[in-house]
């Protein structure tokens, strides 16, 4: 049993979109699986292995089912292995699939092959759907028989019954085997759902064969073909026919690459089976551009003969300022485009110029931010209050500040210390009765950091 993406299905008649099921390619069909609502509760009656009520059990067989409490496991059992595959009518209670009994769904150029070499494959379905069919296509090894998502078509028409398609195969050392299956999931012109699964196929890859070289480049685009200073443009590579097995890897490259230039990780990849890449952004704009510039993007795979492609790619005039680091540099820094921008810290806990280190990222140091004298003009003989401020609160233990004063008529304390978890605290300045002229003294506080204020004495009358 192996887990794949699921295309699309009709489950109660809603379309359901991808997701990661169990798919079961047992050949012969497994005794016994297991059938439950999406709420895990046991589904009664007779089951499609493979379908999307029926996933975790042998696809293009049919089970019969039992209710039974919430997480019941292996709760059906085989009825029937059918011939060429089954069929379910919709999401009754009990169920009622049956086997199929039409065209065969799936068939194969051939089931035994050199590996290397291409698979032919072609979806069948006589049945009405007139709002198409979803074809979901399922292999168990997909390292040896890639592109079940790629290389079906998402879709047979409503007035299409079937499709062909190729499938690469891997050069192989010795023999081995794969399996496939297809469920084709519509809804008929009386609105019934259903989904036509049939019985998984071997494939068996034989030794000796040769992987075929990459095919040319049909075309690619770059989207958008226009592109701001500092942006972005999307390619995406067409092949001539599918990629092999182990895919097609395009080079590109940029005639200026001082305007744009090629992201190296994000060259674009076909992967085997398929023809195209999908996307991805490999071209990046400079920065800073002062005027508008084209250039010629080129794209190759080295196949024989051909030379690269080429696409005009138009960068505007502008520029872009440089993202902030986060450190360790911090402050008013160059943004790359004649101005500056002030950049801080990423790291929890640092701060710019935190560790003593002026324009640096360091952790956060406790420090004076602030003293003031309330009142700041005082008459000789009486006195001031001071108020320190930290950047940030005490810790445990509290914080000692020293003072300082540079006038002898005004007296501080040496120091305070100031209580855990607070960030301020205050201190008395006295001053010396004097009778003739007006002094000033400036006061200190100091912690990580100093700062000072101004406190002015007037004489006593």
């Amino acid at each position: 049993m192996n887990s794949f993406p699921l295309k699309a299905a009709f489950v109660c008649g809603l379309l359901i979109t991808p997701v990661l099921l169990a798919q079961n390619f047992s050949i012969p069909p497994v005794k016994t699986c297991t059938v439950t609502s999406i709420g895990g509760v046991p589904i009664a009656g007779l089951a499609c292995g493979g379908s999307s009520h029926g996933l975790g059990c042998t696809a293009g067989a049919l089970y019969n089912c039992k209710t039974g409490p919430v997480g019941t496991q292996n709760n059906c059992t085989l009825a029937q292995a059918c011939s060429i595959g089954c069929i379910t009518k919709g999401s009754p209670n009990p169920l009622a699939d049956k086997c199929f009994s039409g065209t065969v769904p799936l068939t194969l150029s051939t089931n035994n092959i050199l590996g290397g070499e291409d698979l032919a494959a072609t979806v069948t379905l006589i049945n009405t759907h007139p709002g198409g069919a979803y074809v979901n296509l399922s292999i168990d090894r997909g390292d040896l028989i890639p592109g079940a998502y790629c290389a079906p078509p998402d879709q047979l028409a409503g007035g299409a019954n079937s499709a062909s398609f190729g499938l690469s195969t891997a050069v192989v050392s010795s023999r081995a085997l794969a399996r496939m299956f297809t469920d084709l999931s519509y809804i008929d012109a009386s609105g019934v759902a259903h989904d036509v699964v049939s019985v998984p196929q071997r494939v068996t890859l034989n030794p000796g064969g040769t992987e075929p070289p990459a095919p040319p480049l049909a075309s690619f685009t770059l989207t958008p073909s226009t592109i701001a200073a500092g942006g972005q443009s999307e390619v995406d590579v067409t092949l001539a026919k599918m990629a092999p097995a182990s895919g097609v890897k395009v080079q590109l490259t940029s005639s200026n690459p001082s305007v744009a230039s090629i992201n190296q990780n994000a060259l674009p990849v076909i992967l085997g089976s398929c023809t195209t890449s999908g996307g991805s952004f490999g071209v990046q704009a400079a920065s800073s551009l002062p005027r508008q510039t084209t250039v010629t993007i080129s794209a190759s795979d080295g196949a024989a003969g051909q030379n690269p492609l080429t696409r005009p790619l138009t960068v505007t005039s502008g520029c872009v300022p440089v993202a902030c680091s986060g450190g360790p540099a911090c402050g008013p820094m160059p943004d790359g485009c004649g101005g500056t921008h002030t950049c801080g810290c990423s790291l929890p806990g640092q701060t710019c110029g935190g560790g003593g280190m002026p324009g640096q990222c360091g952790p956060a140091v406790l420090a004076a931010s602030s003293v003031s004298m309330n009142p700041s003009t005082v008459t000789a003989g009486n006195s001031s209050i001071g108020t320190v401020t930290l950047n940030g609160a005490a810790p445990s233990g509290g914080a000692l500040v020293t003072l300082s004063s540079t006038n002898s008529f005004v007296q501080v304390p040496s120091s305070i210390t100031i209580a855990a978890g607070l960030t301020s605290g205050t201190f008395t300045a006295s001053t010396t009765a004097f009778t003739a002229g007006t002094v000033s003294a400036e006061i200190s506080a100091s912690i990580g950091d100093t700062v000072t204020t101004i406190l002015t004495v007037n004489p006593a009358p």
